[in-house]
């Protein structure tokens, strides 16, 4: 049986990010260390690959939903757009008011402009997008029951991707690329024990949240450090990962911190 050979391709990305109520851990700074806070309001990627054979398919999106922000000590005027961990704040209170109940609520759009200048099937500039919601419950707060938590997350899949209609290749220029739809993306309940050294999650979980991922792999646009391509070519509708997770049972115990 003869080789398929793919054509190898130039592509120029570039993403803008718009987060409304989550964010992203994008930058360091002495107030927001890298990978310990988000990012607020709009954030421009640029990215410039020759080569997009060699990259694994998509990886799952970032969570969005911050915790609540507060004022400046001493001050009674909210943050400004600036220093707010979430683009709207706490607005008319409704933020600090579900998380009195132990609700956080998530909302996020990521926009991509990419487009392929020589090779693949045809040259062209597309648009894609994602928009994730959420909403995560402490059930501590919400009803007492210590170590219970529930998740229930959302996708809208929208645009054309650029190796499904440019390039044709089998490891997606893009981390979000995903047939458009609008669907369920995980919805869990996790219960706690021992001190948080025990936890059992069972429900509609994606796979690549937790296993097979690198957590820096958020800050690029590129699905080079997502879901790996070879489980994502040869399992069934590209495994349990972003966009389609799957019924499963997760058991995880913390002997010790260092493991």
């Amino acid at each position: 049986m003869p080789k398929v050979r793919f054509p190898r391709s130039s592509a120029i990305h570039a993403a803008f990010v718009l987060t409304s109520i989550g964010g992203s851990c994008l930058v360091e700074t002495p107030e927001k260390p890298a990978c310990a806070a988000t990012l607020d309001g709009i954030a421009v990627l640029a990215n410039q690959r020759n080569d997009t054979l060699a990259l694994p398919v998509n990886r799952a999106p970032a969570r969005p939903g911050p915790t609540p922000e507060a004022a400046e000590p001493g001050s009674t005027a909210p943050p400004s757009v600036w220093q707010r961990n979430a683009l709207l704040g706490n607005t008319a209170g409704i933020r600090n008011a579900f998380a009195a109940w132990g609700m956080t609520l998530g909302l996020a759009e990521t926009s991509e402009v990419l487009g392929n200048v020589t090779g693949g099937q045809q040259q062209g500039i597309v648009y894609e997008g994602l928009t994730q919601a959420s909403i995560g419950i402490d059930l501590n707060a919400a009803i007492g029951l210590a170590g219970g938590t529930v998740d229930i997350s959302a996708l809208q899949i929208h645009g054309r991707g650029l190796s499904t209609n440019n390039i044709i290749n089998l490891n997606t220029v893009s981390g979000i690329e995903a047939s458009r739809s609008t669907r369920l993306f995980e919805l869990w309940y996790q219960q706690s024990f021992l001190s948080d050294q025990l936890d059992v999650k069972i429900g509609q979980i994606s796979a690549d949240t937790e296993f097979v991922v690198t957590q820096y792999g958020g800050l690029f646009i590129n699905g080079s450090f997502g879901w790996p391509g070879l489980p994502g070519v040869d399992l069934p509708s590209g495994g349990p990962a972003y966009p389609l997770a799957t019924p499963a049972v997760r058991l995880r115990i913390r002997s010790s911190r260092q493991l």
